[in-house]
């Protein structure tokens, strides 16, 4: 799926919360579109989450 998601651009002031050390937090907390920490998250019936601007983004 990481393929796929790659063809679509994300706005700048879309998708998840700029972090200073983002490192320091778990994948799990990540959004896998934009790499923030996720805002507004929404989960899909597949189980993958997303913030909810990046899931509009990607599915349309």
């Amino acid at each position: 799926m990481s393929d796929y998601i790659t063809h679509f651009t994300i706005p700048d002031d879309a998708g998840g919360y700029d972090v200073y050390n983002i490192d320091a937090y778990e994948q799990r907390y990540r959004c896998s579109v934009c790499k923030k920490l996720f805002r507004e998250p929404v989960q899909m019936t597949c189980g993958d989450r997303f913030c909810s601007s990046c899931a509009i983004s990607v599915i349309g």
